[in-house]
């Protein structure tokens, strides 16, 4: 895990045999994604992930 300025990155390895059927993977963030870097880099990953799996990402605004 890596930690920066309250946004933490979990890293994980998926065997290459995996296979996910029709499972989606919903990511939930809680907090601003207004930082216009911090948003190019979610739409890099979100398109990435597309070739591979069903991916929905959830960001819920912290009041």
């Amino acid at each position: 895990m890596i930690e920066n300025q309250n946004i933490q990155i979990f890293k994980f390895q998926i065997p290459k045999s995996f296979t996910f059927g029709t499972m989606t993977i919903k990511l939930i963030a809680i907090g601003k994604t207004d930082n216009k870097q911090l948003q190019a880099l979610i739409d890099e990953y979100t398109k990435r992930l597309g070739f591979y799996i069903k991916f929905q990402l959830e960001i819920i605004p912290r009041h």
